[in-house]
């Protein structure tokens, strides 16, 4: 893999589950894995039971006790679900997500891979510390995928990211900052709570661009609710 990837797992259960995925690790040369208040016991025998010859992945994982705690050490964070929400909708689709990268990041990026726990999957809160979720398209009517399984499909698709990708790097936080400038003197975000959502919202839009309905309405009552408020401006 041209990137720089590190595997995080958020209050993982399954003893036999992180077994399955420490060889998917080791079948796609991926040698980093956090795991996030894990539910387990990392001495339980199930582990290296079904990790063989992957025993050295599991003697160098890190615990840690929040998703924030690995944030800044990551130059993008992408959370894989399928649930979504309001300001919870899906960023992108397992099948752009090589491309998505190529365009957008540079090959020297450090990107964590961020998966829920196996029953509920990412939370709310977690999410919301992810610059971009991500899901697996399914064809069946069971959507959600077993974690380990999850996992190894993620890892694959990324082992195809050609090794001699040369990218430029990509920054949109001159527009964001000056977009967010303007609401502010708009006084467009009249509840601190409402800016704390849309925010990391617009900042997903700039470096994805528009891919859906729903965006495109986002990005439409936006504009009108502006030009309403200039307009009132002008008739003062």
């Amino acid at each position: 893999m041209s990137y720089q990837f590190k595997l995080i797992l958020s209050h993982i259960e399954g003893a036999i589950n992180l077994g399955l995925i420490a060889r998917s690790m080791n079948n796609f040369s991926l040698d980093s894995l956090t795991l996030i208040n894990p539910q387990l016991s990392l001495e339980d025998s199930n582990i290296s039971k079904f990790s063989p010859h992957s025993s050295h992945l599991l003697e160098k994982v890190s615990i840690v006790s929040s998703l924030e705690d690995i944030k800044n050490d990551c130059d993008l964070v992408i959370g894989f679900s399928r649930r979504t929400g309001q300001f919870r909708r899906k960023d992108l689709s397992l099948p752009t997500l090589n491309e998505f990268l190529i365009n957008k990041y540079p090959s020297s990026s450090s990107i964590a891979l961020v998966f829920g726990n196996e029953q509920v999957g990412l939370k709310d809160d977690e999410i919301k510390f992810c610059d971009f979720q991500c899901d697996i398209p399914t064809t069946g009517e069971l959507g959600s995928l077993n974690l380990s399984h999850a996992v190894a499909i993620v890892l694959y698709e990324l082992n195809r990211i050609p090794l001699s990708s040369s990218l430029t790097e990509v920054s949109n936080h001159q527009s964001l900052a000056s977009l967010i400038g303007l609401l502010d003197r708009v006084n467009y975000f009249k509840k601190e709570t409402k800016k704390e959502l849309f925010i990391p919202y617009l900042s997903k839009l700039l470096s994805r661009g528009v891919n859906n309905h729903e965006d495109d309405l986002v990005l439409s009552n936006l504009f009108k609710r502006l030009e309403g408020i200039f307009q009132k401006k002008d008739h003062k």
